[in-house]
């Protein structure tokens, strides 16, 4: 739902029908019971029976065209976010021959919908997360250096275009395996290290970590110069850090 108006949308239903959810967005600001839960706190568990005007709603547009129709005749539902920009809320809607929700059903959304703002706001920052690491690819891919991530064992996590078709040369870099290698034995063991140091220092005040090294190539051609440097780790939430 939409805080700053009540033009929602349902993202996901269970046993209706598809043109029957498609349609609540043009009856969702007539949904009299829906004004009436927003003022009631926050994890308020609100069912049909609350609302205090049970003829005005037996006579509402958005009972007689939009629950009465699809047989939805009792309600239970709760606000689990509520913000300028975002409304989440769970609702289930039931016939009128199975009779109103009860303090059951109550205690069941009051111990599900917890768990549920939870998940929905997991799946929204893994979202975000891989949005910001398509831009970061991006990024990396307009650099006419190679860029290459890697984490403190040398296992690559990203590279840019220039990187790429640099070791695809296999000339004095490679990708072996999972593993950015030099493939002089020396230079291999002198960049484990640096990378290994790099790791070392990050989120350390003060400390640099990192360093350079040329790593010869079998061709004959000038060596590459490969600088190694640590990035500070950022919090990722979920208590993982990114690094």
């Amino acid at each position: 739902q939409d805080g700053r108006n009540v033009s929602g949308q349902i993202h996901h239903f269970v046993r209706w029908d598809p043109a029957v959810a498609a349609s609540y967005p043009q009856y969702a600001e007539r949904d009299l019971m829906f004004h009436d839960a927003q003022m009631q706190p926050l994890g308020t568990v609100y069912i049909d029976q609350m609302y205090p005007d049970q003829t005005q709603h037996k006579r509402s547009e958005f009972y007689n065209e939009f629950m009465k129709p699809s047989e939805a005749h009792h309600v239970i539902g709760t606000f689990m976010q509520r913000d300028e920009s975002r409304i989440v809320a769970l609702a289930s809607y039931r016939d009128a021959k199975v009779g109103p929700y009860g303090a059951e059903e109550s205690k069941i959304v009051e111990r599900l919908a917890p768990h549920l703002l939870r998940a929905i706001q997991l799946r929204r920052q893994f979202a975000n997360l891989g949005v910001e690491r398509r831009a970061f690819a991006n990024t990396l891919d307009r650099l006419r250096l190679a860029a290459v991530v890697v984490d403190r064992d040398s296992h690559v996590l990203a590279m840019n275009a220039a990187a790429d078709q640099l070791v695809a040369a296999r000339d004095g870099l490679e990708v072996a395996g999972p593993m950015l290698a030099a493939q002089a034995v020396p230079e291999f063991n002198a960049l484990q290290r640096l990378v290994a140091d790099a790791a070392q220092a990050m989120g350390q005040i003060g400390s640099s970590g990192g360093g350079g090294i040329k790593v010869s190539r079998p061709s004959g051609k000038r060596p590459y110069h490969v600088l190694v440097s640590p990035r500070p780790p950022r919090d990722l939430g979920f208590g993982y850090q990114e690094g």
